[in-house]
């Protein structure tokens, strides 16, 4: 039979005590719970049970003590102390202050509330006041490493790195081995640039401290900085195990997962980021930048728009949402948030090479021009302003132009790697193929793993079984498969133009669809758009305009505009046309809109004011098409603009370019095109579109037949010379031999035919989709209805 063992309140505190120190928390826990059942108002016991309770972090319990302790002794500045610090460790900050300055009131020289306060004042923000009190509890206790410590933080926070350096060796002076001024003296340095002194006292920390998770990101983020990065993810994760809700952690793995180029993993670390703070900036930012990367734009807006409310001051997060709307073709959103930004910030040149290419894609080629010029005043070094400039001037078709600006950005940065690869896009627009390749592969040299230049190489050449760049090609796919979209897309385009020409038909369409599954993701095809177009126009070309505009148009001849669905031979029909002598090869042009956008919609008082203005435009930039009697304009999507060339230009010439529509599908969908054409992306949408193309023809046909002529493709390639007769006849010129030799013609060819236009016309485009009849059976089976029998 057991006896209770009978002892006095003080030893009761010795053994209490004697349990706290040897690290029985437990035991001392207990200790203190049997002396307040007895006397459940002593301080002592809710003093010294409120602080065992901390150290277990049973911070609830351990506040609601010393609540009870406070009710006993609200003098007592040690306890408030105490309650202030739990407060804090909850994330309590302003009732922690306040348990803070009444401990302060009570003993103003006890040095180390001031340290508290000094934090509480960094967690509340108020970075300014946390500095004085940081140096005023130093001149309490000037040899307290700790104070040292909360007084760098503040001044990080104010901006003075140097000055948080300082206070942290002084801390370090006082007592060599402090774990956290190690720590923060690791990320100090590495701010500042110091790499090699950030991973000695990075590697000083994890020494003191291997179970910081402080430790373990900094020396985490030095790996990365060394590209070391798997060591660089060990120690992120390790942070992460030891202190899961770490949400820096969370954020440094999403950009380690970035620079490696696993976007999928990026975008997990960044959602548990968010998991455990919705209102993380970082993440946001960060989840945000990843999701445009991958193509998912709509939810890539949603965080950055969220991450832009929390900070409506940051650039970099203006400049996220921008390249989101310009990818979604917000462009008026994209250019009001960019004139706002530089009203703020004027002399940020990004800002205004930003706005030169969103102007670009509005086809504003002048205000993107004097936007990138204003860049170029800030920084006259800076690569992206000259690689935007050249990108202006090459989808304004002007290639001389754009092949200088390129040319200048070598100069300044021989190792710009995508500089090369525009090259070489330039140059064959031009023709020349072999300049074209030594500029791919000088890119490829300088970005070996660059997906995106594969997709421009693989243009240039026939591959062969056994091809060593297809084979760098699938290797390279194999490690970004979660890497950018962009980038992949390209790649996959390219890897189909390979498998297709060692006449592997399956995989290449499997690469194909990857490619395109993976493009429509981030545009937007708009078929309620379509339906609204078609019906604007049918709406306004009435035979009573016919009626009101007959005889009052520009009467100029020189334009001769083909038309048509992309990829149904255009290209080659304006070949033909300007192989002769009287002819300018133009290309495509955007002069139409915007004519119609500045003047307004057609009518008999405006008709022949848009026919001349849309003149002058195209003399303006192509001064060599006025020593020649006609020029072309082959933009394919004027086929919706036919009633505007009729009754604004009635003597100009109009060719529709017609081919079998299934094989234009295919082409269109083989293509990456550079700027528009969403709907080639999708097979339902292929279809969808077609089908909004031959309604709007049929509406033409319908009500001015006489005003145009049709070519077909498989006729021009079938019987070279008795259609290009007919096409020199129509136009009104005499005969010349050079339109039988087309691929002969040195002109720029902008378009998705500029390795087909170079070489002699060829049969093998037709019925080229009986290659693909399983894998594109549901656009052959919706448009054949359509499909033209030809003789």
């Amino acid at each position: 039979m057991s006896q209770s063992v009978q002892v006095t309140l003080e030893d009761a505190y010795k053994l209490a005590e004697k349990y706290q120190e040897n690290g029985d928390l437990y035991t001392a826990e207990n200790i203190y719970r049997d002396i307040l059942k007895d006397l459940p108002e002593d301080f002592n016991a809710l003093n010294r049970i409120s602080i065992v309770c901390y150290h277990q972090g049973k911070l609830e319990e351990g506040i609601e003590y010393a609540k009870k302790a406070i009710e006993q002794d609200p003098e007592n500045n040690f306890i408030w102390n105490t309650y202030g610090i739990m407060l804090g460790d909850l994330g309590r900050h302003e009732e922690a202050l306040e348990a803070f300055e009444k401990s302060k009131s009570l003993d103003p020289e006890f040095g180390e509330v001031y340290s508290n306060i000094c934090y509480a004042l960094i967690n509340l923000k108020r970075f300014e006041e946390a500095e004085e009190v940081g140096k005023n509890s130093i001149k309490l206790q000037p040899n307290n490493p700790n104070f040292h410590v909360n007084l760098g933080v503040s001044y990080i926070k104010n901006g003075k790195l140097q000055d948080a350096i300082d206070a942290w060796i002084k801390a370090l002076d006082i007592e060599p081995n402090h774990a956290k001024a190690t720590i923060n003296l690791g990320s100090a340095y590495r701010e500042i640039g110091e790499i090699k002194k950030a991973e000695e006292f990075c590697l000083k920390a994890l020494e003191l401290a291997p179970q910081s998770p402080e430790a373990n990101l900094n020396y985490g983020n030095i790996c990365r900085d060394k590209k070391d990065f798997e060591s660089s993810e060990k120690y992120l994760r390790q942070a992460i195990s030891i202190k899961p809700d770490y949400i820096d952690a969370h954020n440094n793995l999403a950009l380690l997962m970035v620079s490696v180029g696993n976007y999928a993993e990026a975008a997990s670390s960044s959602r548990f980021a968010l998991a455990f703070d919705a209102n993380n900036i970082m993440a946001l930012q960060n989840l945000g930048q990843i999701l445009l990367e991958t193509g998912e734009l709509e939810e890539a807006s949603i965080h950055i728009r969220k991450a832009l409310r929390l900070d409506s001051e940051s650039v970099d997060t203006k400049l996220t949402l921008v390249n989101i709307l310009y990818l979604q073709d917000k462009l008026s959103e994209a250019e009001n948030l960019l004139n706002e930004t530089i009203e703020d910030i004027p002399d940020n040149p990004f800002l205004y090479v930003k706005l030169a290419s969103t102007l670009e894609k509005a086809l504003r080629f002048d205000e993107a021009l004097e936007a990138a010029e204003k860049a170029l005043e800030i920084s006259p070094d800076l690569p992206e302003v000259y690689y935007r400039i050249s990108m202006i001037h090459f989808m304004n078709n002007a290639t001389e132009k754009a092949l200088e600006a390129i040319d200048t950005l070598i100069k300044i940065s021989p190792e710009y790697a995508p500089a090369y690869s525009t090259k070489s896009e330039i140059l064959q627009a031009i023709g020349d193929m072999e300049d074209a390749e030594t500029a791919i592969s000088k890119a490829i040299e300088l970005s070996p793993d660059t997906p995106a230049f594969y997709g421009v190489k693989s243009k240039l050449k026939k591959f062969t079984e056994g091809d060593e760049d297809l084979k760098k090609m699938e290797e390279i796919k194999e490690r970004f498969k979660d890497g950018a979209f962009g980038q992949k897309v390209g790649l996959y385009f390219g890897l189909f133009k390979a498998y297709e020409d060692i006449k592997d038909y399956p995989k290449a369409f499997s690469y194909l669809k990857e490619g395109n599954d993976l493009k429509s993701k981030s545009v937007f095809y708009a078929h309620e758009a379509g339906v609204k177009t078609i019906n604007i126009i049918k709406q306004r070309y009435t035979p009573e305009l016919w009626k009101d505009v007959e005889d009052k148009g520009y009467e100029s001849n020189a334009p001769i505009f083909i038309v048509g669905m992309p990829r149904s031979g255009t290209t080659l029909t304006e070949q033909i046309i300007s192989s002769h002598p009287d002819v300018f090869g133009a290309g495509e042009l955007h002069f139409l809109n915007s004519v119609e956008r500045e003047i307004g919609i057609v009518s008999q008082d405006n008709c022949a004011d848009l026919g001349r203005k849309y003149e002058d435009l195209v003399y303006e930039n192509f001064s060599d098409a006025k020593s020649t009697k006609h020029f072309t304009d082959k933009m394919p999507g004027n086929f919706t603009n036919v009633g505007l060339i009729a009754a604004a230009l009635p003597n100009a010439k109009i060719i529709h370019c017609r081919r079998n529509p299934i094989d234009t599908c295919l082409s269109c969908y083989k293509q990456l095109f550079a700027r528009g054409q969403y709907w080639s992306y999708n097979m339902h949408d292929l279809v969808d579109h077609y089908k909004f193309y031959v309604d709007m023809m049929d509406f033409w046909r319908d009500t001015i037949p006489d005003r145009f002529t049709e070519i077909f493709y498989e006729d021009t390639v079938g019987d070279l010379e008795t259609q290009a007769r007919k096409l020199i006849d129509y136009v009104g010129l005499e005969w010349n031999e050079a339109c039988l030799t087309p691929h002969k013609t040195k002109r720029s060819v902008l378009t998705a035919s500029k390795q087909q236009v170079r070489k002699p016309v060829y049969k093998t485009s037709v019925e080229a989709w009986r290659r693909y009849e399983k894998e594109f059976e549901y656009v052959a089976k919706e448009l054949e209805p359509y499909v033209v029998k030809r003789a």
